[in-house]
């Protein structure tokens, strides 16, 4: 459901064999990840990060978009999409406002701020 929150999940721990402090930013079980490697997933500013979960839909790998306050770790869901989004078919833009995605044979805009999802194609 859109706007639906999520506890902080994070947790810290040291790598044994690099002795490294690992934050891990997702630990409910669920299929998560992250923006293509060369689309930030961070928001401006560094303080949230936007991520594709299927964690609120009843089949695995139905993904919606969520974002993640990095300090408090509070999740919110930002996409309730019934096909989920299809995977590699998402972007944002620089000042992360705007999220533009695919869902079936659709191209959708969010914006972020105010959660308004409008058909673009």
């Amino acid at each position: 459901m859109t706007g639906k929150e999520f506890p902080a999940e994070f947790k810290k721990y040291v790598d044994k064999k690099t002795g490294n402090t690992v934050w891990q930013l997702t630990a409910d079980g669920s299929n998560n990840y992250h923006f293509y490697f060369t689309d930030n997933s961070f928001t401006l500013g560094d303080q949230e990060i936007y991520f594709l979960s299927d964690r609120s839909s009843v089949v695995p790998k139905k993904y919606n978009l969520f974002k993640m306050d990095i300090n408090s770790g509070r999740i919110i869901q930002l996409t309730d999409e019934k096909e989920g989004i299809n995977a590699g078919q998402h972007t944002k833009t620089p000042d992360s406002e705007i999220v533009v995605y695919g869902t079936g044979k659709v191209i959708k805009k969010l914006n972020t701020r105010t959660l308004e999802i409008t058909g673009c194609l």
